[in-house]
């Protein structure tokens, strides 16, 4: 009696492993799924109607979903998300597959980077002007 209480047991273990097994493999396809749903990116701004919910964007690759760099237009979420934007800011979004259109989610100016960008240009003219002003001086 003991020898059949023993197999059957065994037989059980191997069903609760099988069964494990599979729940595992469920689950990582379905938070794989749920990631190929949504993804974020960087970009530029190309083009803003506030009035329609909608934005063009350049951007980079998606990671989360196998999109290769390009100018798109999204619709977004809520038109509110693009209040303080403007043609030309750099941003990062979040964008979700809503059927078959994207949707952007979430968008953020990359204040650091478009300070740094603005900065920058105005450092080049400040030394191009004063470069000019100083070869100036020296012809006289």
């Amino acid at each position: 009696m003991d020898h059949i209480v023993q197999k059957a047991i065994r037989k059980m273990g191997m069903f609760a492993g099988m069964f494990a097994a599979a729940l595992a493999l469920a689950l990582a396809l379905l938070s794989g799924a749920a990631l190929a749903q949504s993804a974020s990116a960087d970009g530029e701004i190309r083009k803003i109607d506030a009035k329609a919910g909608r934005v063009i964007i350049k951007h980079g690759d998606w990671k989360g979903m196998e999109m290769q760099a390009m100018t798109m237009a999204f619709r977004v979420r809520d038109a509110a998300l693009l209040n303080g934007l403007k043609v030309a800011d750099t941003v990062r979004f979040d964008i979700e597959k809503d059927g078959g259109d994207f949707v952007v989610t979430a968008i953020e100016r990359k204040a650091k980077l478009q300070a740094a960008a603005d900065t920058g240009a105005a450092d080049h003219a400040h030394v191009h002007a004063h470069m000019h002003a100083h070869a100036t001086e020296s012809r006289r």
